[in-house]
């Protein structure tokens, strides 16, 4: 019979996208806010090999403190975080309750963008280039190639 604190619970994470020049201590470290690591390993493919090979996948056993975001940063890389009955995080803000196609933050990036744009392509197809490159003849023949050409 197993006997554990009221409201911790067992659970086996998945993590992705962390190469395997990443030593598990980095990882135990990294979870360590969120869980208590009892054990790390490597996901295998299938029995039906001779041999098992390694996925890239690895397997914690966690003890929950706090529920995990889906992306972490481990050694400087961003990697993804799945066990069941995690709560859905967003990709963009890490926040929860939304994914990223509907992030209210990246929507404002967007009509930042927007705003800041000066010319795009429908434009160009719209209106014909911008003024400063319409008019080729205007420039110096000389000027240019003579700036190209020195060394400094």
């Amino acid at each position: 019979m197993r006997i554990e604190a009221v409201g911790l619970e067992t659970r086996r994470v998945r993590i992705a996208n962390l190469p395997p020049e990443v030593p598990d201590r980095v990882l135990k470290l990294a979870l360590g806010k969120y869980v208590e690591v009892r054990d790390i390993q490597e996901e295998t493919w299938s029995r039906a090999y001779r041999y098992p090979v390694a996925n890239g996948i690895r397997i914690a056993m966690v003890t929950l403190v706090q529920h995990i975001p889906s992306h972490i940063l481990v050694a400087g890389l961003r990697t993804l975080i799945s066990y069941e009955g995690q709560p859905t995080t967003c990709y963009g803000c890490n926040e929860t309750g939304h994914l990223y196609q509907v992030c209210p933050r990246r929507k404002r990036v967007r009509e930042m963008c927007k705003m800041t744009t000066t010319t795009s392509l429908a434009d160009v197809a719209a209106k014909g280039t911008p003024k400063p490159y319409a008019d080729t003849e205007d420039m110096e023949v000389g000027t240019e190639t003579a700036n190209l050409a020195s060394p400094d």
